[in-house]
């Protein structure tokens, strides 16, 4: 009786329009936040010392407006770079940064960039924050490479601010 009674509950329900939706889908827009920004970025190879990585963050929200500067340095070619299992700190601390994938190319790298900030309509404190999820591509069609010094130097566009759309949105 209790196996008809649970199938005739499996057919009410898949006769309903209720249909399950991913919360995330990967890498797609997924708030109507404007992109999270990476102005001044700044890439220095150093084969015999170290691989620095400079640039300033910046989130457009009108709840925020605010820009953190962000650095990381490892020796060159070592697995010591911020990836999925760690992140850095930029100097306000709302912002943390890695490298999506495992750093192989400072020529071609995505980075995962986070902001956490306070929005009085999510709730009192202190569930008023809010952290945002951007992701952006960084390649030769982005960032201008050249040897200076023994040193392989990589440097962005001060025109235009590299773009990394919210894909994702915790409050």
């Amino acid at each position: 009786m209790q196996l008809i009674a649970a199938i005739g509950g499996l057919t009410v329900l898949a006769s309903t329009s209720v249909m399950a939706q991913p919360l995330i889908f990967d890498r797609a827009p997924q708030a109507s936040n404007p992109p999270l920004q990476i102005h001044n970025l700044t890439i220095e190879d150093d084969e015999a010392a170290n691989t620095t990585f400079t640039f300033s963050a910046y989130n457009p929200d009108p709840l925020t407006n605010v820009t953190a500067n962000c650095t990381g340095t490892w020796p060159h070619g070592s697995s010591d770079f911020p990836d999925g299992d760690s992140a850095l700190r930029c100097d306000n601390s709302t912002f943390a940064w890695h490298f999506e994938y495992a750093l192989t190319d400072v020529k071609n790298f995505t980075i995962d960039l986070q902001h956490m900030f306070i929005d009085p309509a999510v709730g009192d404190p202190p569930y008023d924050r809010v952290t945002v999820f951007g992701r952006g591509d960084f390649n030769e069609s982005n960032i201008k490479f050249e040897a200076l010094g023994g040193k392989l130097v990589g440097t962005q566009s001060p025109e235009a601010p590299i773009l990394l759309p919210i894909y994702a949105t915790i409050a």
